[in-house]
Formats: C-alpha cells, structure tokens, sequence
C-alpha cells in the first residue's frame, strides 16, 4: 500500500495521544496511582490489591481513561458493568487520576521520537492547515504545543479536545469535525496521521487518508495488518522518518 505524496492533500489531523505525544505511559502512572490514592482516602484496600495483569491491559480497552478505569473495576469484579462510566467508584478514581495526569502534563510529556519534525516538516509542505484530536484536554495540548514550538502551527479552532463533542475519542464524528473546521471538501484530501487501532478505524470510516506510524497503542503492526477494509490504513510507516519519505517530505 502507498498513499499521495503531500501535494495531494488540503489539510491534515493528528492524535495527540500516542501520536505525538507519549501519553501511555503518563496515564498508566496516573491511573494506578489514582487507585493507591482511592484505597487511602477510603480505607477500600480493594484498590491496593488489585492484579497487575489485569492493570497492566487498561489500555488495550477504552478509547478513554476513564473507560480504562472502569474495565479494571470491572475485571476486578469491583463494578458490575464496565459500560457504567457513572458509578460512584469510576468516578471518583478518575478523577484522581485526572488530577495525578494533570499535574504530570504540566511538567511536560515526552514527544514520540521523531514526531516534533515531523510536523514541522509537513507544516512546511503542506497545502493547507494542521488540526489535532486528543482525548487529553486542550490545556494538556497548548502546553505541549509550547513546550516543543508548535504553537504557530496549530490553530486553537484546529484543536478538538475530550468535551468538545459528544464522542469521547477518536471517531467518525471528529473526524469529519475537523474536516469542516479545516475547509477540505473532499475527505480523501485530509491526511490523518494516526498510531491506533481505533484512530484509524475512525478516520477510515469517514474516508480520509490515513497513514498510520507504528506507536506503543497498536502493539506493535500486526494489530493494524491485521485490520479489514473499511479499517485498514492506506499505508503504515516504522517511524516517523519513514512518514517522511512516504509523503515525499525532506
């Protein structure tokens, strides 16, 4: 598979989360430390117990933290059904994690290797404007956008952030969003620059471009190769220099 050098594109989105910033990592420590910090505030040593092969794998279930939370409740035969995102329990731990992640952003997340010049380099080419999608929230991304100099590349109308639509990751929906924000007509002429399963299902779905660049949320790329049409990327790259070359980019 092979995709359009940059010329042919309008505009393009890119995922915050495992995309250009490592967020796994920072989320995974806020999310079990949230649950440390619920056993002490409760006296509920339940959550000081619970099984890291069971914490280990929130990730891989939920497009969301606190959908990640709430399958470990639910595994952990906490919650009875990981669907209820209300329980009193999912609740109250998400927001401690929220406030743990919170206060990790500030001090900056890491950027994935090679992602930062990358988007310089497409910002350069590009016929047309860069948005970003992220289930993080938009302080979390124009911190990062300042941190590494981005924050001229990026418009704040062209950031979709976690409460700025109905669907609490990436999907269809805000995809086609940020199509409209970013004026491309036809959806084939946005590229989207994805590192998960889901992201690129989603932006598929919709009929964009995707070019997806291997990070730690695919496991690897036999999640992806092993995705059917409508699902599967046009094309998938090691790295992001291989991006580069496959966009025809120097």
């Amino acid at each position: 598979m092979s995709i359009p050098t940059v010329e042919f594109y309008r505009g393009a989105a890119l995922n915050f989360n495992e995309t250009m910033a490592d967020t796994k990592e920072a989320e995974r420590v806020a999310r079990e430390s949230a649950f440390v910090a619920y056993a002490d505030e409760t006296a509920d040593y339940r959550f000081r117990q619970l099984p890291s092969n069971i914490t280990s794998r929130a990730y891989q279930h939920g497009t969301t933290p606190t959908e990640n939370i709430a399958w470990v409740l639910s595994e952990a035969f906490i919650i009875e059904d990981a669907a209820d995102l209300d329980d009193e329990y999912v609740v109250d731990v998400s927001r401690l994690a929220g406030e743990i992640y919170a206060k990790a952003a500030e001090q900056g997340l890491d950027e994935r290797p090679g992602a930062i010049n990358f988007i310089n380099a497409l910002a350069g080419r590009l016929e047309g404007e860069l948005g970003i999608v992220t289930t993080s929230s938009r302080e979390d991304v124009v911190s990062f956008l300042k941190e590494h100099d981005l924050s001229g590349i990026v418009d704040d109308d062209h950031i979709i952030a976690a409460g700025d639509t109905v669907s609490p990751g990436p999907s269809a929906e805000v995809y086609r969003l940020m199509q409209t924000r970013l004026g491309i007509i036809t959806a084939k002429r946005m590229l989207v620059i994805e590192s998960t399963p889901l992201g690129v299902q989603a932006a598929k779905e919709m009929g964009s471009t995707v070019l997806a660049v291997r990070g730690s949320g695919m496991d690897g790329l036999s999640k992806l190769e092993g995705l059917r049409d409508p699902g599967l990327p046009d094309q998938i790259a090691t790295s992001f220099q291989a991006a580069k070359t496959a966009l025809n980019i120097k």
